[in-house]
């Protein structure tokens, strides 16, 4: 760890691990049931929490290496608790690191359909991220005409994967669509999250509807 976080280089490193259990999970190899995988995971589990305790230490190209490889683990090697922090720092990372920020947003995407009750307790802080990562694009002044909003939204999805793809020479056009992208994403996510919005609530932040100037009644009157 302490020569990690003196070599930036080893980050492709990180990218290596991450392909490799990729595949492995493409292949179903981490589905089968004997003593071999069960090694293999324990190993994997072992040397990724070490990696995930030492994140704080990392930063620039090694620290997103590490996140990306984190957040696209398969959920037999790391539980959805252990991740919350990689994905909260990814998510701070913002416009700084635009594929990073694409992992996260895939990743919450597979949290809320495929381990929902997991990601339950934790949706009140990543919603928080997600709102401040759209005020700190709404202060760039993005402009979104009706053009980019009707193209965007037909297939943000097919959008996102494309950019992940592109050059690191992209023109300043392309970044703009980029952000946009983004933002409607994390707007759809938010939306997904809709359903659980009581659980977005803690106890202290309950206050009255008159308070609030609501035009519901929290109280149920039925």
């Amino acid at each position: 760890m302490n020569i990690a976080g003196k070599h930036s280089s080893i980050s492709g490193f990180y990218k290596l691990i991450s392909v490799v259990i990729q595949v492995a999970d493409q292949g179903g190899y981490f589905e089968n049931s004997s003593p071999d995988v069960e090694q293999v995971i324990s190993l994997f589990r072992y040397f990724l929490r070490d990696v995930l305790h030492g994140t704080k230490q990392f930063s620039g190209e090694l620290l997103a290496a590490v996140l990306r490889l984190l957040l696209t683990l398969p959920g037999v090697i790391l539980a959805v608790e252990e991740l919350i922090e990689p994905l909260l720092r990814a998510l701070e990372l913002g416009l700084q690191h635009p594929k990073v920020t694409d992992v996260a947003l895939d990743t919450i995407e597979n949290w809320l359909n495929d381990h929902h009750d997991e990601v339950l307790p934790h949706l009140s802080k990543i919603s928080s991220q997600l709102c401040a990562n759209l005020d700190s694009v709404a202060r760039l002044n993005v402009i979104f005409s009706e053009r980019d909003l009707e193209s965007l939204t037909n297939d943000v999805k097919t959008k996102s994967t494309r950019r992940r793809q592109q050059d690191t020479k992209d023109t300043v056009a392309d970044d703009k669509l980029q952000t946009q992208a983004t933002c409607l994403r994390i707007v759809k996510i938010l939306g997904m999250m809709g359903g659980a919005a009581h659980g977005l609530l803690s106890a202290s932040s309950m206050i009255s509807s008159r308070e609030l100037d609501a035009p519901w009644d929290f109280e149920s009157k039925v």
